[in-house]
């Protein structure tokens, strides 16, 4: 079978010039197979009447250009971002139904790339196929109004019949707009960058797990004067906003990074005489668990505390205004969840509050600080259409195949895949505990760097019924930490909790003592008189207890057995590296197959940790 192309001439864009191209007359040949593929989709979609097929030559070298045709009748808009637009000349028409089945028959020249794949998957089920093009066909020609793929159920044509003068209804999503004045002093061109990166992953991560309902814009401000005593007095942070043409009322939070002021992290919450949200922390580069992927341009100590204090000021905020529901940003007892992603307690606490919340709880918190902005979703998929007012996560940056599930699901933050990581398993074995680690231990982490205070270590583990055995080596004095999950249901729920600290050059372990946290244990907490645990949460229970409470031991015994815990350290003086190893009593039953897990920190004044704060990483036992 042979027919001929048309004869004629076109346009089409090349790095911004138009060229004219003639289309020269020559035969192709059609195959049986191919044409049997198009009839029985054309067949399966006969709501168009095509009647001709036309090969198309699709060149990947102008893969970014409009494909070289004839005009077609009736070209729509993509319903939702780029979809069905396979050909990329901004419109959908039968032509794309034409190429999907073209590739699937594998007429084209050169066959779609990634992208014209991703466009061309309106069904959403990861192919692009006959289906993809029926689909397209059904939607040029009015059957229905969207795709799969926006995540809205096709609504056929006939039933949305306009009444004359119809004006289609505006969909809108309101959302709380913030300003946070940020003020650094003391810190350098390099570090003062860092910290303006790590603010963006912190609005990115208050935008994503507050379901796009809180956006935070944040200014910097360098402090080169300090007033009234210290940088972080009222005076100096005025005085500082006024060089720069700003006031106190421009914004709704205050963000405080020095090193002239007391204590690593810490809020108030909502301060006076300003009554805005104030927050502050020291800098640091210790190594923060990254969000949402490792950068070393961004400071991870900054986004840590930054996430975290500025909960504060949001639960004071909610509080203020007559919403309590907010969790207590220090109170991981009542809300975290069984540890594994980072930061997953913060965006708990966030995602509980704000992608629950109504209209009603947002405004009133507009009342006193914010103001409520709106942005478009056309296409329904909750999203904002264009980058308007800079917005994240819009239409026009992420492309097809994006909605406001995809776009805040799983983002608690960088899943805990940390490099050095060399077995998830922990061998059985029994060793000697003399400091020597001979063969038999399982190296469980490698060339681990500590970036807090620069410390590199390996880490071993091994494990038999009623202990766990944890050694390793490491290059510079410190504290060995260990945070214990022995019944693996998170290191913030449960009984089974255990801490262990070895100051391995001095050969000293500090009394280890177990944790529960489990709601009995809490209950029984409430009614001890002393302090803290008469100290009602906001879950209507009482902090956790440690096996250190006798009153604890005398009604629910012991969680370790401390006296048999036992610590050793050597030191090669030829190598200044120490060889570590413990024993840690379990009672809970440990066997093969069980997982536990461990969180394990190197201190000496500043913390650096194998997983990020709050987290903890998980081991079968083998």
């Amino acid at each position: 079978m042979e027919r001929e192309r048309p004869e004629g001439s076109f346009l089409y864009g090349q790095s911004g010039a138009e060229i004219e191209a003639e289309l020269p007359t020559r035969k192709e040949k059609v195959s049986a197979a191919s044409l049997r593929s198009f009839i029985c989709a054309a067949f399966l979609g006969s709501v168009l009447g095509i009647a001709a097929w036309q090969a198309v030559e699709h060149n990947q070298a102008h893969a970014q250009q409009p494909i070289n045709q004839p005009a077609v009748t009736r070209t729509l808009e993509p319903p939702c971002a780029d979809f069905g637009d396979v050909d990329r000349d901004e419109g959908v028409t039968p032509r794309d139904a034409i190429l999907i089945l073209q590739n699937e028959a594998r007429l084209l020249k050169f066959p779609f790339d990634q992208e014209a794949i991703q466009r061309g998957d309106v069904t959403d089920d990861s192919q692009t196929n006959a289906l993809d093009a029926l689909t397209i066909l059904h939607y040029v020609v009015g059957n229905i109004n969207t795709f799969p793929a926006c995540r809205i159920i096709p609504i056929p044509i006939s039933s949305l019949v306009p009444t004359p003068g119809y004006i289609p209804e505006r969909i809108t999503h309101d959302y709380l707009d913030m300003d946070m004045a940020v003020f650094y002093y003391g810190l350098d061109d390099n570090q003062a960058r860092k910290v303006r990166n790590a603010l963006d992953r912190v609005r990115e991560f208050y935008w994503r797990n507050t379901c796009m309902n809180v956006n935070i814009n944040t200014e910097l401000f360098e402090i080169t004067e300090v007033v009234g005593g210290s940088s972080i007095s009222d005076q100096t942070l005025v005085h500082t906003l006024g060089k720069n043409g700003r006031t106190i009322d421009d914004f709704d939070i205050k963000y405080h990074i020095g090193n002239d002021v007391g204590g690593v992290g810490w809020s108030w919450g909502i301060n006076s005489p300003f009554n805005k949200g104030f927050s502050h922390q020291r800098y640091q580069e210790v190594g923060g668990f990254p969000y949402p992927e490792n950068d070393p341009d961004v400071n991870y100590h900054v986004v840590r505390l930054a996430f975290h204090e500025n909960l504060h000021v949001l639960d004071a905020m909610a509080d203020a205004v007559g919403y309590p529901e907010i969790w207590h940003p220090d109170q991981e007892v009542v809300f975290a969840e069984r540890e594994g992603l980072s930061y997953s307690y913060e965006a708990g606490l966030l995602r509980n509050f704000f992608c629950n919340a109504g209209s009603d709880q947002i405004q009133a918190i507009a009342t006193r600080w914010g103001e409520i902005k709106y942005f478009d979703d056309h296409n329904g998929n909750g999203l904002p259409d264009a980058r308007e007012g800079g917005l994240l996560g819009s239409d026009e940056k992420l492309g097809p195949g994006w909605n406001i599930q995809r776009y805040t699901e799983s983002i608690y933050g960088t899943e805990n895949e940390n490099s050095n990581l060399r077995s998830s398993f922990i061998v059985r074995y029994v060793p000697t505990i003399d400091g020597r680690l001979e063969q038999g231990w399982g190296k469980i982490a490698d060339g681990v760097s500590w970036n807090g205070i620069d410390i590199n270590s390996d880490i071993y583990a091994a494990w038999t019924e009623g202990y766990l055995f944890i050694g390793g080596t490491a290059d510079k004095d410190a504290t060995l930490e260990i945070d214990v999950d022995a019944d693996a249901d998170g290191i913030w729920n449960g009984r089974y909790n255990l801490n262990i600290s070895f100051h391995y050059p001095s050969n000293f372990l500090f009394n280890p003592f177990g944790i529960d946290r489990s709601d009995v244990a809490r209950e029984f907490a409430c009614q001890q008189q002393n302090p803290p645990y008469s100290q009602t949460l906001e879950d209507g229970l009482c902090e956790e207890v440690s096996d250190n409470n006798l009153a604890y031991v005398e009604r629910f015994g012991e969680i370790i057995r401390d006296e048999d815990a036992i610590a050793v350290s050597r030191l090669d003086r030829q190598t200044g590296r120490y060889f570590v190893e413990l024993r840690i009593p379990i009672d809970y039953a440990l066997a093969e197959g069980n997982e536990i897990g461990l969180k394990i920190d190197f201190e000496n004044g500043q913390v650096s940790t194998l997983s990020s704060p709050n987290e903890v990483y998980y081991f079968t036992l083998e």
